[in-house]
């Protein structure tokens, strides 16, 4: 009997009021807060995973530039770490503006690569859902001879632990290519919607809103748990939908 599965891609929509006119992005809404959020609230009903396209891009601008790879993540994204990274020797870099610039700048547009890092992305969300996947090809061997002969060797294993759902939360749903690339994978679209006071109008293409309507809308403005709980709300009813369709099919 196969695991119940969902896919969930997370993205923004951050919006203020400035002298009457609306700006939006789609960071600093709390997409990575809802998901630490959903874990908790799920606690031992469904296993909840964490993905973002942006995890192999932060590790090899860490790699390439020496920026701490923590400081890609935590507080310091947002402070100045690094000078001179460009021609412009007086620059001063954020974490946040290398990611950026290594992300979009260089490796979609300047190599055309528009597709790499949602290709890396569900190479990995493949073998989250198949196991005997990211064991074949961590030892480079046959899919299906491995598998066979684990089997005949050792029987079907079935832990309790692999019998809840697996919930995979990207959260961080940036361009429509990636947005679509959920949909096509039977994945659900949810907007984080929360007031942000200070949004700039001038922003880096990888923070403005994406032109790709989610499925869902759960509003930050409360508490995390509360965030939490509207999110795991959002997962049964997709969980339950999912499971209808299989029935019928």
């Amino acid at each position: 009997m196969a695991r119940p599965f969902l896919l969930l891609g997370l993205t923004g929509y951050g919006y203020s009021q400035v002298d009457s006119q609306e700006y939006v992005c789609n960071h600093g809404v709390g997409k990575d807060t809802a998901c630490l959020a959903l874990r908790e609230v799920a606690g031992d009903r469904a296993e909840v995973v964490q993905l973002a396209f942006a995890s192999v891009l932060k590790d090899v601008a860490a790699q390439l530039t020496g920026i701490p790879r923590a400081h890609f993540d935590d507080h310091h994204k947002n402070r100045v770490v690094a000078r001179g990274l460009s021609r412009d020797l007086s620059r001063q870099w954020t974490p946040r503006q290398v990611a950026q610039v290594l992300g979009t700048e260089v490796v979609r547009q300047d190599l055309g690569l528009s597709e790499l890092w949602q290709q890396l992305l569900f190479q990995q969300l493949e073998e989250l859902k198949d196991p005997w996947l990211a064991a074949s090809r961590r030892l480079g061997v046959d899919y299906r001879r491995f598998r066979e002969a684990f089997e005949f060797r050792l029987g079907r294993w079935q832990s309790p632990a692999r019998q809840k759902p697996l919930i995979v939360v990207l959260t961080d749903v940036r361009f429509p290519n990636e947005a679509l690339g959920v949909k096509a994978r039977g994945g659900h679209l949810v907007q984080v919607r929360r007031y942000r006071p200070h949004v700039s109008p001038q922003q880096h293409a990888s923070a403005q809103q994406l032109q790709v309507s989610a499925d869902e809308v759960v509003y930050n403005d409360g508490t995390p748990e509360e965030l939490g709980q509207r999110l795991w709300a959002v997962c049964q009813r997709r969980l339950a939908s999912l499971r209808e369709v299989g029935m019928r099919g």
